[in-house]
């Protein structure tokens, strides 16, 4: 029941791949040093989840105009001017950081212009990889892919926490800066197929006629949009990583930050790692469902539970029920998408699965500091078990999906 590699064996999808995993490794580790570096200039679980805020205000600035351009043009060209742009905004962050008072301003300047670039960098990436890859391999890949997501987010954390508490921001902000070099020398790699979106031929239509035509898309198919849905309310009311600095802090547990962080991470890993079964799951619909109802669940348990290593056993729980639904949803999505809509469709998705956690971290620090650490996890898990069943209940469309 282990993992099947078999995918890697065609060559550019393994470039993109190995890209893919050094970036988002970095990425990470910046994504731990943002937070880490702004509660310790503030104290504030609030000033530390604001910046979730302004990422989510520029992803969705971004996000749909990024779809259109990855259906119409070269989609690996648009990937590697997206992660030349981040590493530019790494390497600020760093400078910033090496003043003795970094601005704080800039860091949610910068944090926020490296989210929009994301809104590009994203759809490319999602609407690139069918094309490097036979279709039946399709539900293998989404296993794959979530591997080499929680792996990175698993490594990520573990030496940015080291890292941070050693060195500091500034050397963590270089290392990341270096891995977007390393992916570059990958993606250059990536050759002999057709690269470029459907759409060129079409691009006298407006921008936001593609965009419509690709929410059309969407609302026709309420199995997708219901997958959307679910996703996101099982994020945006229970993101618990907003909280880690305080909870480290509130238990005298700085040393073990980065374990919370690794939590999640380390339980979405070891389910996927043993994740073969689930391409037999025909009932996507259901199986989307129950693992986002276990992720809320888990959550609810780490709020009524206050001991700070049951917070690490609830939130790896939580990784494996994320871990699972992630398959699931990417197996649905690419199993049934049109080619024609994929760059649209996959910014419309990463602003369901993206802007959920950003505006949770922003939610979950506002309810940290209203009504205390435990009870802002308690409610957000219990509120989005209620939002979750609610949407399986109400679109029949999804409950009853089966793989073709």
């Amino acid at each position: 029941m282990l993992i099947d590699f078999s995918p890697l064996k065609h060559p550019n999808f393994r470039r993109l791949f190995l890209s893919q995993f050094i970036s988002v490794l970095g990425t990470q580790m910046t994504m731990i040093t943002i937070p880490f570096q702004i509660y310790n200039l503030t104290e504030s679980t609030f000033q530390t989840g604001l910046v979730s805020g302004v990422e989510l205000v520029c992803l969705v600035a971004t996000a749909l105009f990024g779809g259109v351009v990855a259906d119409r043009f070269n989609r690996r060209t648009i990937i590697i001017t997206a992660e030349l742009a981040m590493m530019a905004c790494v390497i600020l962050m760093a400078i910033n950081s090496f003043a003795s008072t970094p601005s704080l301003w800039l860091i949610y300047i910068l944090a926020g212009l490296s989210s929009g670039l994301n809104g590009f960098h994203r759809p490319a990436f999602e609407a690139l990889t069918p094309k490097l890859i036979p279709q039946q391999d399709m539900a293998k890949v989404s296993a794959l892919i979530s591997c080499k997501f929680l792996a990175a987010t698993l490594g990520g954390p573990a030496i940015a926490g080291y890292l941070v508490a050693t060195v500091g921001p500034m050397a963590t902000y270089l290392i990341d800066a270096s891995t977007f070099a390393i992916s570059l020398g990958f993606l250059l790699r990536i050759t002999g197929v057709d690269l470029s979106g459907t759409l060129e031929e079409k691009s006298q239509h407006s921008i936001i006629k593609d965009i419509t035509d690709g929410a059309r898309y969407i609302y026709s198919r309420k199995d997708v949009l219901a997958s959307y849905l679910v996703d996101f309310f099982a994020m945006v009311f229970c993101m618990p990583q907003v909280l880690f600095p305080a909870f480290a802090n509130h238990y005298g547990m700085n040393k073990w930050l980065g374990t919370l962080y690794m939590s999640v991470a380390l339980g979405g890993l070891l389910a996927t790692l043993v994740s073969r079964w689930t391409q037999t799951v025909k009932r996507l619909g259901i199986a989307i469902s129950l693992a986002a109802g276990g992720w809320a669940f888990s959550i609810f348990c780490a709020g009524i539970i206050p001991f700070f290593w049951m917070l690490f056993i609830c939130f790896f729980m939580a990784g494996v029920c994320d871990s699972y639904s992630g398959i699931f949803r990417m197996t649905m999505w690419n199993e049934s998408i049109s080619e024609n809509y994929r760059g649209r469709i996959a910014s419309f998705a990463m602003l369901s699965y993206s802007s959920g956690p950003l505006l949770g971290n922003t939610l979950m620090g506002f309810l940290g500091d209203a009504v205390g650490l435990h009870q802002a996890l308690a409610l957000g898990g219990a509120v989005s078990l209620a939002t979750i069943g609610l949407v399986v209940f109400l679109l029949k469309e999804f409950r009853d999906y089966r793989s073709p």
